[in-house]
């Protein structure tokens, strides 16, 4: 990013930096000080890793393959330059186990990674998307919930009263805000998806220790401030992919409305392959807080997590719902359909939408159901889908890394290979291609795709 200036507005080769470190972000967590990335006899055989161990101004990102370890690199990622120069450990300490946060590994297990550029004096909050189980548990919690304050409703404050007394009054579930101002009839209708409010939450109150630190997020935040000191704005970039992506634009919406005091955040968003974090009006209050401006969803037009979760919209949903009355509505329906729930989900942020291309040149879509000899020639592995390499001793398909995406610069042909080679299924044969057979059939989600969309882009500037 050097030579580049802040600003609110979108640019790709800004994009594509933040993206890196937002896939960084997703490497396992190495939580033992001992094992750092010269540590010997390690039993992980092909792993990437986070490790907080390193020092505050080298890269926190690590590859094992084949026991073979490879230090600032984040396999697999489209460029063999894994970790953005100039970027370094958030918070001022030895190492980067200040910079990292982890939620509990039984009921979240989120994680965080805040990062500084000392150059643009900006610094970075990235947080991983779906890698485990109570990640797709967040993810499948599509409810709806206030992007205000919550509180016990009055029926249970009466009840919890016969416990606590006065105090269940005061009763709240969670004091944080995710709207800056309010809005005449949006902001007290803005709802955000609950597992996502959940999962960026429980980086406080469900912080776990790494190397002896139980790092809260509200508290690296307060270290952030404390360093900077007063009398100037913190740029910050917020980013992630996945449910990272959902989880950094509710992150940015709670920044922007400035819950530390004496602090000032000047928050940018890139969420990446943005699932639907809130409701329509969720997306007006986003809009209006961030006066259109810094806040981006990156979305490809062939992926399929940013459709989700999906829509439901009903009358309940619309502004003025007598309106249907001048559609040919009977009034005296009108009343039984905006009693009727929706779940209007929408995106938040400017919309940046990459161009998806199918992975093997001439293939297409399936239907859902064919019905024609027609259809059932089509070929639906390559659009969507990554093709199976082959068939294993047990007669299962099974996936390898493409060439391009090999970890180091020989196997990758260079810095950046060959965009030739991207519509193509090109298979490398050295025994360190990972089998893939559980992201597959997500392979137009996943981060490096990104990357090479954006990449692309920077090519046609």
């Amino acid at each position: 990013m050097a030579g580049m200036q802040w600003s609110k507005e979108y640019s790709v080769e800004e994009a594509l930096e933040i993206l890196c470190l937002a896939s960084a972000v997703g490497g396992e967590l190495w939580s033992d000080p001992t094992r750092g990335p010269d540590a010997e006899n390690d039993s992980k055989e092909n792993t990437i890793g986070l490790f907080p161990t390193a020092k505050m101004t080298e890269a926190p990102i690590i590859s094992v393959v084949n026991k073979t370890r490879y230090p600032g690199q984040a396999l697999p990622s489209l460029l063999t330059q894994r970790w953005p120069q100039g970027w370094q450990a958030g918070i001022k300490s030895e190492d980067w186990s200040r910079s990292i946060c982890l939620s509990c590994q039984d009921l979240f297990y989120n994680q965080a990674m805040l990062a500084y550029h000392p150059e643009l004096d900006a610094y970075c909050l990235a947080f991983r998307g779906t890698v485990n189980r109570p990640n797709v548990f967040e993810d499948f919690e599509a409810l709806l919930v206030s992007a205000t304050p919550i509180t016990i409703d009055v029926e249970n404050q009466k009840h919890a009263a016969k416990w606590i007394g006065e105090a269940a009054k005061q009763w709240t579930i969670s004091s944080r805000t995710y709207c800056k101002q309010t809005y005449d009839g949006t902001t007290e209708r803005a709802k955000v998806h609950m597992g996502f409010r959940l999962a960026l939450e429980s980086l406080d109150f469900a912080a776990e220790k790494i190397c002896g630190h139980r790092n809260r997020l509200s508290d690296m935040l307060k270290a952030v401030i404390e360093q900077s000191g007063q009398g100037k704005p913190i740029r910050i970039y917020v980013t992630g992919h996945s449910l990272g992506a959902g989880m950094a634009t509710l992150a940015a919406a709670w920044l922007n409305a400035q819950p530390f005091a004496n602090a000032c955040f000047d928050v940018k968003c890139y969420a990446f392959a943005q699932p639907k974090p809130g409701n329509e009006y969720f997306a007006y209050q986003y809009a209006l807080d961030f006066g259109n401006q810094g806040a981006f969803a990156v979305l490809s037009s062939l992926d399929t997590v940013p459709q989700v979760p999906l829509t439901l919209e009903s009358v309940s949903s619309l502004n003025y719902p007598q309106a249907m009355e001048g559609l040919g509505v009977p009034q005296q329906m009108l009343p039984t359909l905006a009693a009727m729930p929706g779940l209007n989900f929408s995106h938040a942020g400017r919309q940046i939408l990459l161009k998806g291309q199918a992975i093997v040149k001439g293939a297409r879509p399936c239907k859902a159901a064919p019905r024609t000899d027609e259809d059932t020639k089509c070929v639906d592995p390559g659009f969507y889908t990554l093709p199976a390499a082959g068939k294993d001793s047990n007669g299962k398909d099974y996936w390898r890394l493409p060439a391009y995406l090999m970890f180091t610069p020989e196997q990758a042909g260079g810095d950046v290979p060959d965009p030739e080679q991207w519509i193509a299924t090109e298979y490398g044969d050295n025994p360190a291609n990972k089998r893939l057979n559980n992201l597959a059939g997500l392979w137009q989600h996943l981060p490096w795709i990104y990357q090479q969309w954006l990449y692309l882009e920077t090519l046609r500037k």
